[in-house]
């Protein structure tokens, strides 16, 4: 499983015994919805995009309902998923009273990036346009610390005209756009406390002065600036100190290939 864990909770539970609730909270935009395992509410924009009235891609929830039916007719279903369990404690606990059990062995990215063990180890193998590192090496050597923006919208997520006109006048920044993008900024805005969420309009824009405010919340010298920057640093140390031999991360791979081959 690519995805956090809470995502796949979400979806557990709509298939089982919680999807008329799911959609029925869904229909305000201010109720909360409370889901087992979960330590926190969730409100309809932090739901995986696939499961609002709105969403176009109807493949999707098929899909993932064919999959939570294969692992329903195991009898000790197992789960790998690319998270750490500091991270995700509570959404990691056996699903539904023991039925499934997610292994934590994130976070899935290069050597070069995390543990260092491999410094040549720098590509995921899933890169969709490859260029010479060292141009944007250069250019990231010239700026100060702490002062660059890095920017994602996701591989496939395509931005409306009106929105990109929002954003052309300042370096960019990702927000939510859809599937488990908006769980995931709401662990970062309200659990794991790295990062802020773009509000959008009633047009669901997000405009070019919300766009600025948290450019300047994130990247200034206020005292949330700074908590977000510890937060972030403490991750990611929970997520090098998981990688490492003995790390959890580390274990619980160990442990799921021991229990395959004996």
């Amino acid at each position: 499983w690519i995805q956090a864990a809470t995502v796949f909770d979400i979806y557990y539970y709509y298939f089982h015994n919680h999807r008329e609730y799911i959609t029925n909270k869904s229909e305000d935009a201010k109720c909360s919805i409370d889901l087992p395992g979960l330590s926190f509410s969730l409100k309809i924009h932090d739901l995986p995009s696939f499961l609002l009235a709105s969403n176009v891609y109807t493949f999707a929830l098929p899909s993932f309902k064919e999959h939570l039916q294969i692992l329903d007719e195991e009898t000790n279903p197992r789960v790998l998923v690319n998270t750490v369990e500091e991270f995700e404690s509570d959404a990691l606990k056996d699903v539904d009273v023991g039925k499934i059990k997610m292994i934590p062995i994130g976070p899935l990215i290069p050597s070069a990036f995390l543990d260092g063990k491999d410094p040549s180890d720098t590509s995921s193998g899933g890169d969709v346009i490859c260029v010479d590192s060292e141009d944007y090496h250069e250019w990231l050597d010239l700026k100060g610390e702490s002062s660059v923006v890095y920017v994602s919208f996701g591989t496939l997520a395509i931005l409306s005209k009106k929105q990109m006109d929002e954003i052309a006048w300042v370096p960019m920044v990702a927000f939510p756009q859809w599937t488990d993008q908006t769980t995931n900024a709401k662990l970062i805005e309200d659990v794991w406390k790295t990062g802020v969420r773009m509000d959008r309009d009633e047009d669901g824009i997000v405009k070019a002065e919300e766009i600025r405010r948290c450019l300047e919340l994130v990247m200034g010298k206020g005292e949330k600036a700074e908590e977000l920057r510890r937060n972030a640093k403490k991750w990611k140390s929970f997520a090098r100190k998981a990688v490492k031999e003995g790390g959890s991360s580390d274990k619980n791979l160990r442990n799921f290939l021991h229990a395959c081959y004996n």
